[in-house]
């Protein structure tokens, strides 16, 4: 029997922390984000405690989480996250999505693509014409 591993955002010592059930599910919760949820793309090395191992955070979630930890998103009211209205920013977020003619994106378009990947609700493929 196999059972998704859950992780939780929690403040530890005035730090955003994810928390998992066990290391195993550490794990498999990072091998779903890498090869799943954020196939194919760049990535953030980031020290884990109690592991013995650095875990490997895609850019996309790094993004995500450090708007989270900077107070740049808030509660959207059904359990999930938005950028907050004054944070909202056009820029070249992610490579192959924006406007046709530059690229260019609100960021809280960006925050609801990364946020539909993270509930499953979008299939992840990665910009451009890579065959990756």
């Amino acid at each position: 029997y196999y059972e998704d591993p859950v992780v939780a955002f929690r403040i530890i010592d005035r730090s955003l922390c994810l928390t998992f059930g066990s290391v195993g599910g550490a794990f498999e919760w990072t091998v779903n984000m890498n090869y799943g949820v954020f196939a194919g793309e760049g990535a953030t090395f980031c020290p884990m405690q109690n592991c013995g191992y650095r875990v490997r955070i895609p850019e996309n979630l790094h993004h995500l989480v450090c708007y989270l930890e900077d107070g740049r998103l808030e509660s959207d009211g059904n359990g999930g996250v938005r950028l907050k209205p004054e944070h909202d920013t056009y820029g070249r977020y992610e490579q192959g999505f924006g406007r046709e003619s530059d690229g260019r994106e609100l960021l809280s378009v960006w925050v609801e693509r990364v946020c539909q990947r993270l509930r499953g609700d979008l299939i992840y493929r990665t910009g451009g014409d890579s065959d990756c």
